[in-house]
């Protein structure tokens, strides 16, 4: 229950520091939201129970809208638990630039996307058949990834100085490679 409060302090703590008045207001709430992060870290044990904590607040901040537009929430609840595996599949991909498996994920995150505001907003999107270049634009956002996640790489073999940037890539390949 811990690592759902830590996703539910964080998350309200992010929302209502982007709505802040002033430095101190915004820098109060950026601490709040610190001490939510620090909590899902201790509380949270896998990648997929802060996953899951981020879920849940972000599903409970809009319940009333949900409400409103007649959207079920227990299906967008677990709609939302069910995003972690296309994205981890995502990143898993990204990270090891394999363009064949981005584009599948690419295709299978936007019919997540599509069923989520369907069952959460009834809101409808276009189907990728619609699209008379969807596959042309996933390859090239694919290509795209793929050579950001090489220049990233070049990056830091080029600067081994800079050992934050290079400790934090190297902790989320671990993270998505398990």
């Amino acid at each position: 229950m811990l690592c759902d409060n830590g996703g539910e302090i964080l998350y309200e703590n992010l929302w209502e520091a982007a709505d802040a008045h002033g430095p101190e207001d915004f820098f109060f709430r950026l601490a709040g939201a610190w001490r939510g992060y620090y909590q899902m870290i201790w509380t949270c044990h896998t990648p997929k129970m802060s996953w899951d904590a981020l879920a849940r607040a972000d599903v409970n901040k809009f319940k009333d809208l949900i409400h409103y537009r007649e959207g079920d929430y227990m299906q967008c609840l677990d709609d939302a638990f069910q995003g972690f595996y296309p994205h981890m599949s995502f990143l898993r991909h990204y990270f090891s630039s394999d363009k064949a498996g981005l584009v599948q994920d690419l295709n299978d995150l936007y019919a997540f996307k599509r069923k989520s505001l369907w069952d959460c907003l009834k809101v409808k999107m276009y189907a990728t058949s619609y699209f008379d270049d969807w596959n042309q634009c996933t390859n090239s956002v694919a290509d795209y990834l793929v050579y950001d996640h090489n220049q990233l790489h070049e990056f830091d073999r080029d600067n081994l100085h800079d050992a934050t940037r290079a400790s934090k890539v190297k902790w989320w390949e671990s993270q998505v490679r398990g």
